[in-house]
């Protein structure tokens, strides 16, 4: 009696402590009852148990993995994107994004503030003020009359939006004071040229009033007053 009630005792003895050691968290002890009786059905069940267990275990830490890498990358996706929203703002030039259709799409604070606030998904050309500057290939030219009287030198880029459309990246630089030092140059040039060309005096007057005129724009607006007539 005593070596049955042994044999029956040391097996629960065993899986006790094996169920406070693999609670405790260490799954990956093993019980080890050899027996074919019910405690050793019960054994193997509580083993089959734990496998089950570390596996489910195992797969929440994947994915609690996951989730960290994914939130990491998400971070680092914002962090690129503040980064380069920050350049694209703070740049010295215009910098806009129109669709084929002249919708616009982006436009940095430089852009805003020398053409207009609030120009997302206006037509290119009510900010502009001239339609073909919207649309076409990749070029760079001046363009004046589109915000007064300043001239900008136009650089477009064709790219490809997320979505596989195609657009215009258009920095505008503003080279007014650049053109205007230009024409001063010019004109400077061109009185030398008068007084040094040995002309009379009458002529030499007339042809400076004339480059005068010129540089003033004077003969311009002239015209346009008599075609106004």
């Amino acid at each position: 009696s005593w070596v049955v009630a042994k044999s029956i005792s040391e097996p629960i003895r065993t899986l006790r402590r094996g169920t406070e050691i693999i609670g405790g968290g260490n799954l990956d002890y093993k019980i080890e009852i050899n027996s074919r009786d019910e405690i050793g059905l019960l054994s193997n069940a509580f083993v089959k148990m734990t496998q089950n267990l570390k596996k489910i275990t195992a797969s929440r830490e994947e994915l609690n993995r996951e989730i960290i890498e994914r939130k990491k990358a998400e971070e680092r996706l914002k962090l690129e994107k503040e980064f380069s929203e920050n350049i694209i703002n703070t740049m010295h030039d215009a910098l806009v994004i129109v669709d084929e259709d002249c919708n616009i799409l982006f436009a940095n604070k430089t852009f805003n503030k020398i053409f207009a606030d609030d120009v997302i998904s206006k037509k290119c050309f009510e900010v502009f003020n001239k339609e073909e500057l919207g649309i076409g290939q990749t070029k760079t030219f001046e363009a004046s009359g589109i915000n007064g009287d300043k001239v900008f030198l136009i650089s477009r880029t064709r790219i490809r939006n997320p979505d596989g459309t195609l657009a215009n990246l258009e920095i505008f630089r503003d080279i007014s004071e650049e053109k205007k030092a230009e024409k001063e140059q010019s004109f400077k040039l061109k009185i030398l040229e008068v007084f040094q060309s040995g002309r009379d005096l009458k002529e030499t007057c007339s042809s400076v009033i004339s480059l005068i005129k010129e540089y003033l724009g004077l003969e311009a607006v002239a015209l346009r007053l008599k075609e106004g007539e």
